[in-house]
Formats: C-alpha cells, structure tokens, sequence
C-alpha cells in the first residue's frame, strides 16, 4: 500500500476548508499512514477458518410491535392550549402589561421601524429616511433591552454590526448599491456557520467553536452590506420546533401581547422572536 504523502493531506484540508500549518501537514499524513499500514495489514490476514464471533446476548427485537392506536381528537388535543380568539392564540406578555392583539401601528419612529419588514426598513434607507447605523442601532438597543429576558440570541456582535452599518451608508452614499438589503440589519440562526462569530448550533457540542468560513447564505449577506446583528437561538442542531431543547436555554415571547396562528404554535423559535 502507498504511502499517505503530504500533498494528499493538504488537498482534503483545503476541500475541508481547514487551514493547517506545514508542520500540521506532515504530523497528519504520518498519523493517517500508520492507521493505513494497520489496517492493510489487518485485512491481510487469512481467516476462513476462524470461528465467527458470538453474541453476549441472543439477537432478539428488544422494540414493542408497531401497532396502530388512534390519535387524540382535536378537543383533547387542544385541552392545555391558551385562550384563542379568532383562531389565533392569545400568548401572555412577559414585559408587562396584559392580555391582548397587539395592533401593527403599535410604535412609530425607530422604535416602529425596528419592528416593520425588512422591505419597509430597506425603503426608508433608500429614501434617507435613516441611516443604517442609526437603524442598527435601535436594534441593538432593542436587543440590549429586552434579550435577557427573551433569549432569542446567542450572541450579538454589535461591533460588527455597526461596522457593517457604516460600509453600508458608505456603499450608499457612493452610489454603490447593488442590493435592496443594503443596510437592512439582520440575524442569523446559529446553526448557519459565520467567519469569526462563534457557532453552536445550539450545543454544548460546538460551545465555542469559531468557523474558518461563511456559509454561502452568509456570504451573500455580507456582499450586499447587511449588517448580522448575532445568532439567533433554536434546539439544539434544530431537532425540534420551539427552543426547549437548546443547550443554552428556551426563548420567551418577547412582544406582547401577541397572537399567532394555531398552525404555527411551535414553530416560531429564536428566528422569530427576536422580530
């Protein structure tokens, strides 16, 4: 068998994405050779004649028979739900106040914009209406403001972002804007990888972990000068639908009092809580 050469190793590190040093290089196609050389020399060896391995216990299906039951009618299933109005579900707020639909003119200024589309934001920064940096950072103080006790984030990068702002109205003001999200604050579900931002997926698992590279819904964002305002929280590795099995705790609901259709109860994780 031929030797694992270090040009072999660096080509599938550069696939990878993964930067190693020489040095790294070397030790690594010397390691992966030894596991080679061992394992040719394990399937070298003449075995038609050995006995088959046993089993320590008898193979047996361990699992209960998959037997049909009948699902839970929609009354029973509904029992625990809140209160619904209008097939909507009344969800109790957490930063004061009471129960009720929140009305879509709720808050003017800043404050209103933060909490309109990303299409009404990116008009108002066409019209000059606001810069990005002053829109970033109502998003930030927003975030600051009531984060701890909504747990939609991760992390927050704010120097980033406002760094982000400012190459934005510069694109802007230099007539270089080739996109309508120019300008347009965003975040990011942790489970996308960000160049130089922590990325957890929501585990203790990847705790800490930096990627070398951008996913390419990423780098798009980047392109077109949208400032990433941080990672927004989900279960862990997204198995799941409502953030209780986040390593890093459960989101609340932020804006309140709010309703959200039956259909989507579940659903809504950190993506949508930090609107």
């Amino acid at each position: 068998m031929s030797a694992i050469s270090t040009d072999e190793v660096a080509r599938v590190a550069a696939l990878a994405r993964v930067a190693l040093s020489d040095e790294e290089v070397t030790r690594l196609a010397g390691e992966l050779d030894a596991v080679a050389s061992s394992f040719a020399r394990v399937t070298s060896v003449v075995s038609p004649d050995l006995p088959a391995t046993s089993h320590p216990v008898p193979l047996t299906n361990v699992l209960r028979e998959d037997v049909p039951a009948p699902t839970l009618d929609v009354d029973e299933l509904l029992a625990g739900a809140p209160a619904s109005e209008d097939s909507m579900f009344l969800v109790p707020q957490i930063l004061g106040g009471g129960l009720r639909l929140m009305s879509s003119t709720h808050a003017t200024g800043l404050a209103g914009l933060i909490r309109s589309s990303a299409a009404d934001q990116a008009a108002a920064l066409a019209a000059r209406e606001v810069s990005s940096r002053e829109l970033t950072q109502a998003h930030l103080d927003r975030i600051a403001a009531v984060d701890d006790a909504v747990g939609a984030f991760l992390n927050v990068d704010a120097e980033r972002a406002l760094s982000q702002a400012d190459a934005a109205d510069a694109a802007r003001k230099e007539g270089r804007t080739t996109n309508e999200l120019t300008g347009v604050p965003v975040a990011v579900k942790d489970l996308i990888v960000t160049r130089g931002q922590v990325t957890t997926a929501a585990s203790r698992i990847l705790e800490g972990w930096v990627p070398p590279y951008d996913a390419t819904l990423v780098r798009n964002l980047r392109a077109a000068h949208a400032p990433i305002l941080g990672k927004t929280n989900l279960d862990e590795f997204a198995m799941g639908g409502s953030t209780e099995h986040s390593a890093f705790g459960t989101h609340r609901q932020p804006l309140g009092p709010r309703a959200y259709p039956r259909r989507l109860l579940g659903r809504l994780r950190g993506r949508r809580r930090c609107l």
